[in-house]
């Protein structure tokens, strides 16, 4: 498991430039890993996959039919009501197929479909009582700041990190655009890496034989 500091020192080792960053003081370098986590933040790895559970969830307000998006949502893959005790799975439609749902239409009760727009989601029909929702989708990863701070990306995509972090400090700090330009093809082979083993984690068709 490698950490945010960890990473710091590794990429001021091989730039031979610990002026710029150091696990006490992250400097450009913690900078730059922060930046490459952003740009691939919508990458749809195994390991951004939030889990569906009980630390991602949020409830409706009764008479409104807007929910605000969870926090730091990038992709939402499913969406669940919990209604009683049964979680049930909630419809995705179009922005103008709710809107005309809700045309004109003051019905409340249990949620059924469910809409993304402009940051925050819309139900139908409108909550008539309060109502717990589980999401699963990616989620963005928190801010490093401390040394010892660590998420998946410090561990799973560790490579794929570095050497962006370290081609985007080459190009856009350093001004060395032969050395931004050598960090290319690991950035490639790194990206092969993680698609291949998501793929090897992915659920696989099963061929059923004909009756």
């Amino acid at each position: 498991m490698s950490t945010y500091g960890t990473m710091i020192d590794r990429i001021a080792a091989e730039l031979e430039r610990s002026d710029i960053g150091s696990a006490s003081t992250p400097g450009v370098i913690g900078s730059h890993i922060n930046d490459a986590i952003r740009q691939h933040k919508s990458r749809n790895w195994w390991f951004l996959q939030g889990p569906t559970s009980a630390a991602l969830t949020s409830v409706t307000v009764a008479s409104d039919s807007y929910v605000a998006d969870y926090s730091g949502l990038i992709q939402l893959d499913s969406l669940r009501v919990t209604i009683g005790t049964q979680l049930n799975q909630l419809d995705p439609i179009s922005f103008n197929e709710m809107e005309l749902l809700h045309d004109g239409n003051s019905q409340t009760g249990e949620p059924f479909k469910y809409t993304r727009h402009g940051g925050r989601l819309r139900l139908y029909p409108t909550p008539g009582d309060v109502y717990t929702l589980t999401w699963s989708g990616l989620f963005e990863e928190a801010t490093l700041s401390a040394s010892a701070d660590t998420n998946d990306w410090m561990t799973h995509g560790e490579l794929l990190i570095r050497h962006t972090a370290r081609m985007t400090i080459c190009r856009d700090y350093l001004r060395d655009m032969e050395a931004a330009g050598a960090c290319g093809p690991a950035i490639v082979g790194a990206i092969d890496a993680l698609d291949r083993e998501h793929m090897r984690r992915s659920p696989t068709r099963t061929v059923r034989p004909r009756l």
